[in-house]
């Protein structure tokens, strides 16, 4: 279960990279363009968390959320790839709570894994 609420979040979180590009950043180089690679990314990642039962995925989700945040916090701070961020907007805030929730949602299902990988004896993968 949290293999899936984890890919949903990396999910939202790409399907709203799209409305934030269509919305404001489709014609900023080189956001806009970083923009849809984010969501293509978000996509395949949300795909292998649910279907290649390794660590991996879920480290990948890890790194997506807190990859974003970081970037957005960037942005908000200094400038980022031309760009001053602001949470100003409902998708703002909610791309950056389903980063966030991503990143939670994948460490508990490492953890969670984990501990019953080691419950059956068997390897963490």
């Amino acid at each position: 279960m949290l293999r899936v609420a984890t890919a949903l979040a990396v999910l939202v979180s790409a399907a709203l990279h799209v409305v934030l590009y269509l919305d404001w950043a489709k014609n900023l180089t080189p956001l806009g363009p970083a923009f849809l690679a984010q969501s293509a990314a978000g996509v395949v990642l949300a795909v292998l968390v649910l279907v290649w039962r390794s660590p991996w995925p879920l480290v990948g989700a890890v790194a997506f959320g807190l990859g974003s945040i970081g970037a957005f916090a960037a942005s908000a701070a200094t400038g980022f790839l031309g760009v001053t961020a602001q949470l100003v907007g409902w998708a703002e805030w909610v791309t950056k709570g389903v980063e966030a929730l991503a990143v939670v949602l994948a460490v508990l299902a490492l953890v969670s894994e984990r501990r019953a990988a080691h419950r059956l004896g068997g390897p963490a993968a």
